[in-house]
């Protein structure tokens, strides 16, 4: 796994490690789903919980919460799709501090 400041770690996993999968943008994990280590693939966004190793970079994971690459790019288009409806979008061409157009 690839942290978001760019470490690798290597992931453990043991036959008591919980998977879930929640929507993207989810913050209550009573909405998740269980899954299996088979649904994870790669693309998908995932919290390991356990304790880190930094020196070793691992993390026994005591579970595994997933947003799947899938359910990532939806929410993606529909929040451009949102975009689009509530405004217009482009290149700026030029700035003009003093009358504060663009």
């Amino acid at each position: 796994m690839k942290s978001d400041a760019g470490s690798s770690y290597t992931v453990n996993l043991d036959e008591k490690t919980l998977f879930l999968r929640v929507p993207p943008g989810e913050k209550d994990l009573k909405k998740a789903a269980k899954i299996t280590g088979d649904d994870v693939k790669v693309g998908d966004r995932v919290m390991a919980r356990g304790a880190v190793a930094e020196e070793q970079k691992t993390v026994p994971a005591v579970s595994v919460i997933v947003m799947t690459k899938e359910d990532l790019a939806q929410k993606q288009q529909k929040e451009q799709a949102e975009w689009q409806t509530r405004g217009t979008m482009g290149i700026v061409k030029s700035v003009s501090p003093d009358s504060r157009r663009s």
